[in-house]
């Protein structure tokens, strides 16, 4: 029974942490624009940005060990859990290493690549957020274990605290020291400082309250192989993600400047914090996904009947975000970033629309890690990497800057949309007829419902914030009633219940 709430508030709090995001970066990205400039801007989206990414890097690091330590956690076997986590330390020190060098390698090519479209103080700044990226990876590597030690025993509700917590600390140091020092290299650092300080806070939790131990017992090398080969594969799905994503403003970067990786900067802020949703709330049911692959006479089944409940709550949240964008976001953009930002509008949604069938699906990585097929995410991704790449060039040359985030669209498309779902189905056994047909079944009414709601704000004809977040809160209420009445099954209008008689209690 603590277990399942534990869970509840993992879930809770994982939407905390995204709404957070979504709020600090309404506030935050408009302030540094104006604190650092577009050019500025322009150079911290191509190199700073991957510091971010390396939480989510973290986070699928941290699933391998979760995985083997609750294993041996569920197990009972104490001497098991300390060889793990001396083991993994291990691997991580020796991944460390080769990040840092293959970081080193890539920061002299880019200052090269790169020297017809930067200026030289660019060039030298960009060199500089190399050296920081680097500490930053061996910061956030070796705090994976700290990260898996408080999954395995589901403290949900300290680790999403922690990392809401740094989600506003980063900011809050940016702000204070741009009066001292506005440049992009300046918000590397605070980045750096804000993932040191929550590792350190996770590490004292993991050690002082969970009393972890990482004492080696000896090689175990069946442990290592299996160790060896999920970690090849999380570190391969996480540099091939990382190339995919930063094609569009590598390739913006090298054919047209720093100012029009700015403009693609702002769409890929907000479909970043889209994709965020999906990947918060799946890492919470790892040591649930672990026990029941371990326990359950009928995994596949209990799985698949997990992966369409998770499914459709994602998808509530998720498709009132697209909506919403999809009508209010020419006017956000205008108010948030400014004038010259409008083609960010496109960029976001056209990668936003196909991506949300990953976000809803996003339980399926977990499931894939527990049974040992996430390399074939890897192999994908480095695919889709690719091919996104070559059609990125073509496109960013005839189109410009929305023809990178068609390429990506594209490519999404191919690999998340309908390679990942025929794998779920034939080679993982989950029912996906029976997770389409439910979500079929959400969407519709939702969809025609946003189809009115586009056709009220334009025929308003009314602009400024007052007027985006009174038809915000409109819409939200319309969304919410249309999807209680045509939507909702029963177990989600029992979790409606329950929220509603905490809040009035």
């Amino acid at each position: 029974m603590r277990a399942v709430s534990n869970r509840q508030a993992g879930v809770l709090m994982s939407y905390a942490y995204s709404i957070t995001q979504i709020v600090v970066q309404l506030i935050y990205v408009p302030l540094l624009l104006a604190g650092i400039g577009k050019a500025e801007y322009g150079v911290y989206q191509l190199v700073g940005s991957i510091m971010a990414y390396l939480t989510v890097i973290n986070t699928v690091l941290a699933a391998g060990i979760t995985k083997f330590y609750s294993k041996a956690y569920l197990e009972g076997d104490r001497e098991k859990m300390e060889n793990t986590l001396a083991i993994a330390k291990r691997i991580h020190w020796v991944i460390s290493a080769i990040a840092v060098a293959v970081i080193t390698i890539v920061g002299f090519i880019s200052v090269r690549v790169y020297a017809n479209s930067f200026t030289s103080p660019q060039l030298h700044e960009m060199g500089m957020m190399f050296v920081v990226l680097a500490i930053d990876m061996v910061v956030i590597m070796n705090n994976t274990i700290n990260i898996a030690v408080i999954t395995a025993h589901e403290r949900f509700v300290f680790l999403k605290g922690t990392q809401l917590f740094t989600a506003l600390l980063q900011p809050c140091l940016v702000l204070i020291c741009m009066r001292i020092w506005p440049s992009a290299f300046m918000v590397a650092c605070c980045t750096l400082g804000a993932n040191l300080l929550c590792a350190i806070l996770q590490r004292v939790f993991a050690q002082s309250v969970l009393k972890t131990r990482y004492t080696y017992h000896g090689m175990d090398k069946q442990l290592v192989k299996e160790m060896l080969r999920f970690s090849s594969a999380a570190v391969l799905v996480a540099l091939s993600d990382q190339v995919f994503w930063k094609s569009g403003q590598l390739v913006l970067g090298y054919f047209r400047g720093a100012e029009d990786v700015a403009v693609f900067a702002i769409g890929a802020q907000i479909y970043s914090v889209y994709i965020v949703i999906g990947t918060t709330v799946a890492t919470v049911f790892l040591p649930k996904i672990t026990d029941l692959y371990l326990h359950s006479k009928h995994p596949e089944k209990e799985a698949s009947s997990l992966f369409i409940t998770v499914g459709r709550i994602s998808l509530y949240v998720s498709l009132f975000i697209l909506l919403a964008f999809a009508i209010l976001g020419p006017e956000f953009i205008r108010l948030w970033a400014g004038e010259g930002y409008q083609e960010a509008y496109l960029v976001a949604l056209i990668v936003m629309i196909p991506y949300t069938v990953d976000i809803i699906q996003n339980l399926g990585l977990t499931i894939l890690q527990v049974v040992n097929r996430y390399q074939f995410r890897g192999y994908l991704n480095s695919g889709l990497a690719i091919l996104n790449i070559a059609i990125t060039i073509p496109l960013v040359n005839v189109i410009g800057i929305v023809g990178a985030s068609i390429a990506s669209a594209i490519s999404v498309i191919i690999g998340n949309c309908i390679i990942m779902n025929l794998y779920y189905w034939k080679r993982i056994g989950l029912d996906i007829p029976a997770f389409w047909k439910n979500i079929a079944r959400i969407i519709l009414p939702l969809i025609f419902m946003g189809l009115i709601g586009l056709f009220i704000w334009n025929s308003l004809n009314i602009q400024g914030w007052g007027a985006l977040i009174c038809f915000g809160i409109g819409f939200f209420i319309l969304y919410l009633l249309v999807a209680q009445r045509f939507c909702f099954n029963e177990y989600e209008r029992e979790i409606v219940r329950k929220v509603l008689v905490r809040f009035h209690h």
